[in-house]
């Protein structure tokens, strides 16, 4: 791992940084993409995008302030930590913020908020695929310790190699089931029957996926019966997807004739 990729004189780059504005990037062109073909108002769409992930990274770093919230009244000068504000990020409380976000803009100008959440999902987990990268780069979001084949050895000054043991790349875990979920959603876009099972998909793969994950990671939080509270999380949300996704495919007659939905879309 390399946390520094580049240093001259004053500019410093980051490994972290670089590859979470290589997601914003490949997340935003794919999405653009995605609504140029749908016919929509990719110049309004491109202004509610950048005010969403504005409040998006606001909302990642509340939700880890929160989840460590003991230590920072303890410790409250670290709030303005310039290494605080550099990795400092809960990707669900990113997401959160986001869609909650993007709705209220999206429903002002008069969007389809399940048929642009449709097509801004594959580039969400390309994003979140490539952001992983850096976590791994940095050294953080790290596994157990492992002395497996594929076990990590991170450097000592990393927040993964404080205990100078190899750890489970779960960062480059995350990062393939990121790979994986873009390439399953662009298969659903294809075959979608509702407007919103795209974007349901998604929060579903990586409800479960993320689910699972935690189980390897070493950086858990408060810890509730027999998970933490972020599997808790995760279990609730994926019970309120399946929910949605029943009532659409319900409405729509999915499990009676399957008819493909007319995605608004040219060939």
């Amino acid at each position: 791992m390399k946390d520094i990729l580049i240093q001259f004189g004053p500019i410093t780059v980051y490994s972290y940084g670089l590859f979470i504005a290589l997601g914003i990037v490949a997340g935003y062109t794919h999405f653009i993409r995605e609504a140029g073909r749908a016919k929509l108002d990719t110049n309004r769409l491109s202004n509610i995008l950048f005010w969403s992930m504005l409040f998006a990274f606001v909302g990642a770093h509340l939700c880890y302030i929160l989840l460590n919230l003991q230590y920072y009244l303890r410790n409250p000068l670290e709030l303005i930590r310039i290494e605080d504000l550099r990795s400092g990020y809960v990707f669900l409380g990113g997401l959160a913020a986001g869609m909650v976000s993007s709705f209220l803009l999206l429903k002002k100008h008069k969007f389809d908020y399940a048929l642009v959440m449709d097509l801004a999902s594959p580039g969400l987990a390309l994003a979140y695929s490539l952001g992983r990268i850096g976590c791994f780069l940095h050294g953080c979001c790290y596994g157990r310790v492992s002395h497996g084949v594929c076990a990590v050895w991170f450097p000592p000054d990393s927040p993964a190699g404080a205990l100078l043991e190899p750890r489970i790349p779960t960062q480059l875990l995350s990062s393939l089931i990121g790979i994986a979920i873009f390439t399953i959603l662009l298969l659903v876009r294809d075959r979608k029957r509702f407007k919103g099972e795209v974007f349901l998909a998604f929060i579903g793969l990586y409800s479960i996926t993320r689910f699972g994950i935690e189980f390897l990671r070493e950086d858990h939080y408060l810890q509730v019966l027999f998970f933490d509270i972020g599997q808790w999380a995760y279990l609730c949300i994926l019970m309120i997807v399946i929910g949605l996704y029943i009532r659409n495919a319900l409405r729509y007659g999915c499990f009676v004739n399957r008819q493909k939905l007319t995605l608004p879309r040219p060939k």
